[in-house]
C-alpha cells in the first residue's frame, strides 16, 4: 500500500476526472491507516481499511505464520477480484507487497492495471546504495542467513552484489512470500519493473530512466503529474490574491519574507534517513543546526518548518530548544506554502517539482553527502549547498544575486520541459487513457493481449476518441471514494471490522 497519506492527492483528481464521466472509483486504505482516514475525511471521501496483513520482518511466528499470512492475502485478492470485479487497477507501485498480489490475480483474470508515479523516482545506481547502507543496520540472525541464500537461489532479480555484499529489494521473507504466492517482479529495482500493464511518470525525464534500466517502452506513458494540476490552475492566485489569507490560516506575518524549510521524514526511519548513512539522532542534530542558522537572519524574513507528513503526528526534536520563533506546520497544502514563500530550502524533495511550477527559487542542502540527493542539483533550478557554513551566503545570493536568479530561472524552464509534462490535463489524460483501456479491453474479442496496445498509441489518439458510455467501472484504487456494498462483506469476512 502507499507509504503514507499523502499520497491520496495524487489520486483524488484522477478519480475527480472519472467520475464526472460516469466512472465509479473504490479506494482502498492501508490497515488502520488513520492518518489516511482524516485526510478522506477533510476531502470528502467515504475511506475503507484493507484487513491487516503480517508479512517481512514482522513475520515473527516462524514457517507457520509465513504460510498462513500469505495464503490469507492471496485469498483476499483473490475474493476481491471475483466479488467486486474491478474494470482496472490503478497503484502507486506494483512492486510492492499488498499491491503484488492484487496485480497478480488481476493478470489471471485480465483484469489491466496501472502504476501511477506519484513522486520523484531514483535509478537503479542509487536505489542500490541506499539499499546497501541501510542494510548495514540489519542484524542477520542463522535463520536470516537462511532465507537470504534461498533468495540467491530462486529469486536472483532481488538481488545485487556491491563489493561483494549481497543487497536485497526487499526482506527476503518478503521476497520469498511475494515469489510463492503472487509472482514476483521481474525488475524490482525500477518503478515500473512488476507486473502492472502500464507506468505512468511524470515526464520524459523518466521514461528515459525506466528505459535504461529495461521497462517495456510499450508500457512507459509521460502523462504529467495529477497533483500538479491544481498548482498549474491556482498558483498565480496563491501567490498574490490569497496571500495574506494564507498566512493569516497558518499564523505567519504576511508583512515579512517566508521562508519554507521543507522537512525531511526523521522519526519513523530507525536508520536516521532513507539512505540510511548516518543516525536518527544525527538527523536531528544536523536539522536542528540547519534551523538555528535560518533562525539567525534578520527580522525581515520567518521562517515557517513543514513538517514532513510522515511525521505528523511525532515529536521532533529538531524543533525544539530554539531561542527565535518561527511557525510550523503539520497538515496544510504544501503547494500554497511553497507559492506564498520567498525561498523554498529542502534537503532534495519532490516538493521541489511544486516550486519550479509555482516559479519559487529552491535552494536545496545536504551536509552528509546523501547518495542520490544531488539529483536535483544535477537536473538544474536549485542551488545545492553542501556545507553548513555556505548556507546563509548561499541563501543571500539566491534571493538578491539577479544573475543567479536568471541562470536558476532558465534551469527551471529547461526541467520543466523534461521532468514534468505541465499543462494542468494529467489527471484528464490519465483518466482518459484508463477508459480507453478498459473500453478495450470490455470489447476485446481476441484475446487480453490485443487489448493493451502501446503507451505511445495510447497517449497520441486524439481526445475525442476516448468518449465511451458512461457505464459504471469499478476502478480500484488505494483509497475508496465509494463505498461499494459487497467490498463490505468482503472485508467482514476477512475479519475487518
Amino acid at each position: 500500500m502507499p507509504h503514507y497519506h499523502e499520497a491520496i492527492r495524487t489520486f483524488a483528481p484522477i478519480a475527480d476526472q472519472l467520475r464526472a464521466s460516469g466512472e465509479e472509483s473504490l479506494f482502498l486504505l492501508p490497515y488502520n491507516d488513520q492518518a489516511s482516514g482524516s485526510l478522506c475525511a477533510e476531502f470528502g471521501l467515504s475511506a475503507l481499511y484493507l484487513p491487516h496483513f503480517v508479512w517481512g520482518r514482522h513475520l515473527t511466528g516462524g514457517v507457520l505464520q509465513f504460510f498462513r499470512e500469505n495464503r490469507r492475502l492471496r485469498h483476499f485478492a483473490q475474493q476481491f477480484c471475483d466479488e467486486i470485479h474491478p474494470s482496472a487497477f490503478v497503484l502507486i507501485d506494483d512492486r510492492r507487497y499488498i499491491e503484488a498480489f492484487l496485480v497478480k490475480q488481476a493478470k489471471v483474470r485480465q483484469i489491466p492495471s496501472l502504476v501511477v508515479m506519484w513522486a520523484a523516482t531514483n535509478d537503479v545506481e542509487n536505489m542500490l546504495i541506499w539499499r546497501q547502507k541501510r542494510s548495514n543496520h540489519y542484524n542477520v540472525s542463522f535463520s536470516e542467513q537462511i532465507l537470504r541464500r534461498s533468495v540467491e537461489w530462486f529469486v536472483p532479480q532481488a538481488v545485487k552484489y556491491v563489493d561483494g555484499q549481497a543487497v536485497f529489494w526487499q526482506p527476503p521473507s518478503a521476497i520469498l512470500g511475494m515469489r510463492l504466492f503472487a509472482g514476483y517482479p521481474e525488475n524490482p529495482w525500477i518503478l515500473g519493473g512488476g507486473q502492472a500493464d502500464y507506468v505512468a511518470v511524470t515526464g520524459e525525464h523518466y521514461r528515459r530512466i525506466l528505459l535504461k534500466a529495461g521497462v517495456n517502452p510499450a508500457k512507459i506513458l509521460a502523462t504529467g503529474h495529477p497533483r500538479h494540476d491544481l498548482l498549474i490552475q491556482d498558483g498565480l492566485q496563491w501567490k498574490t490574491r490569497e496571500r495574506e489569507r494564507i498566512c493569516q490560516e497558518i499564523g505567519a506575518p504576511a508583512e515579512k519574507r517566508l521562508l519554507l524549510l521543507g522537512a525531511p521524514p526523521v522519526a519513523h526511519i530507525t536508520a536516521g534517513t532513507r539512505a540510511g548513512h548516518i543516525t536518527a539522532d544525527q538527523m536531528n542534530a544536523y536539522l536542528h543546526e540547519v534551523i538555528a542558522r535560518l533562525l539567525c537572519l534578520d527580522e525581515t524574513f520567518h521562517l515557517v518548518i513543514k513538517v514532513h507528513p510522515r511525521d505528523e503526528a511525532e515529536t521532533l526534536p529538531y524543533l525544539q530548544g530554539h531561542s527565535k520563533a518561527f511557525t510550523v506546520i503539520r497538515r496544510y497544502e504544501t503547494g500554497k506554502l511553497i507559492a506564498i514563500s520567498d525561498l523554498l530550502i529542502c534537503q532534495g524533495s519532490t516538493i521541489v517539482f511544486d516550486a519550479h511550477i509555482l516559479g519559487t527559487p529552491t535552494l536545496t542542502f545536504d551536509f552528509y553527502q546523501t547518495p542520490g540527493y544531488d539529483m536535483w542539483a544535477k537536473a538544474g533550478g536549485v542551488f545545492h549547498v553542501t556545507r553548513q557554513s555556505d548556507l546563509l551566503p548561499s541563501l543571500r545570493r539566491v534571493l538578491e544575486d539577479s544573475v543567479v536568479r536568471s541562470k536558476l530561472d532558465a534551469e527551471r524552464q529547461t526541467f520543466l520541459q523534461e521532468y514534468v509534462r505541465c499543462d494542468g490535463h494529467a489527471a484528464e489524460r490519465i483518466a482518459r487513457v484508463l477508459q480507453q483501456i478498459i473500453r478495450h479491453k470490455c470489447n476485446d474479442t481476441e484475446g487480453y493481449g490485443h487489448a493493451l496496445w502501446s503507451a505511445q498509441a495510447l497517449l497520441a489518439r486524439p481526445k475525442q476518441s476516448f468518449g465511451i458510455p458512461k457505464n459504471v467501472h469499478n476502478l480500484a484504487c488505494q483509497y475508496t471514494f465509494h463505498l461499494h456494498g459487497r467490498m463490505k462483506n468482503i472485508l467482514t469476512r476477512t475479519g475487518t471490522s
